[in-house]
């Protein structure tokens, strides 16, 4: 593991580098791309922000540490509501790609927040 976390902070620090010297965040393997096509399709440094994140692989481990409440709003796209054990509901904030700041990573880094106990709730979903 001890590698593979100095290789994806190596990097991260060079995608650091790159962006106080083109202000543009270029991943690692955005690189191999034209220029003129990494203008025409920027990175994303936000996926989605606020409203309901639909389930996916996230929720293991998450069930174990959270009660998770499953609401069928759309066929193909239920809403999770996400609990404490005290009944406390978080707030889906937003989400970013982890891939984007570093060679690899997550396919989605999730932002929850609790207001009540002003708790931020970080999860991660890989595919």
């Amino acid at each position: 593991m001890q590698p593979h976390s100095e290789k994806i902070h190596k990097d991260f620090l060079e995608v650091k580098a790159r962006f106080k010297e083109t202000r543009e965040i270029i991943s690692t393997s955005d690189l191999e791309f034209d220029p003129k096509f990494r203008q025409e399709n920027p990175s994303m440094l936000l996926n989605w922000i606020g409203g309901e994140f639909g389930v996916s692989n996230y929720i293991t481990p998450l069930n174990q540490y959270f009660d998770l409440q499953f609401i069928d709003q759309k066929p193909d796209n239920e809403e999770v509501h996400v609990y404490d054990k005290q009944g406390h509901r978080y707030y889906f904030i937003a989400c970013a790609s982890g891939w984007q700041y570093c060679t690899s990573g997550a396919d989605d880094i999730l932002m929850y927040y609790q207001p009540e106990t002003k708790r931020v709730l970080f999860t991660f979903d890989w595919t």
